[in-house]
């Protein structure tokens, strides 16, 4: 019985584009309540090849509370800091943190990625990407917050992603991001 449904699994998610990362997430979702005090900087290249930003995020007194993640591919080499800990993307743990973190920084979630309603997404996003157009409005539109770099960018993500009245979150534009975090927790 067990091997039957299994092999019906796979087939649906062959035949639907469904990752097992996705099935799993989904069960997380439905089980992990939202940890007000977890911070996951996910996909962000701007905070994580950025020391300054690193070290802002792990002496400022604004954020000593928060338990920090940040995703990286090679989780023995990535060290950033003893504050924050490193968990290897599409890892269970991932999936869990995605589920339960208040707080997500992120270039771009994957598109299995439901945002509960107590959980604050910080987009970051910068430029836009014309081969995933579709995954980015996605990202944009499911945003509490998108924060640009300037006046520009945000011009361009606001009319490429054709967000007019149906993005419901806030504009920031700045040059840091951890200032669009800082806006969300006060």
């Amino acid at each position: 019985m067990l091997k039957r449904f299994s092999k019906l699994l796979k087939t649906a998610m062959a035949k639907f584009s469904i990752s097992k990362e996705g099935v799993w997430y989904t069960r997380y979702y439905k089980s992990i309540n939202v940890d007000n005090s977890v911070l996951l900087i996910d996909n962000c290249m701007s905070i994580s090849d950025n020391p300054q930003m690193l070290k802002e995020l792990c002496n400022n007194k604004n954020y000593k509370a928060l338990k920090k993640y940040m995703t990286a591919s090679d989780v023995k080499s990535a060290k950033f800091n003893s504050n924050i800990e490193t968990v290897k993307p599409f890892s269970k743990k991932h999936l869990k943190l995605l589920a339960g973190a208040k707080y997500i920084i992120s270039d771009e979630l994957p598109n299995f990625y439901i945002k509960k309603e107590q959980q604050v997404y910080i987009n970051i996003g910068s430029g836009v990407n014309i081969h995933n157009l579709s995954s980015q409005q996605r990202n944009c539109l499911i945003s509490s917050y998108i924060a640009c770099q300037n006046q520009q960018e945000f011009d361009l993500i606001k009319d490429r992603f054709m967000l007019g009245n149906l993005f419901n979150g806030i504009y920031l534009i700045t040059q840091n991001p951890l200032d669009a975090l800082s806006f969300a927790m006060n």
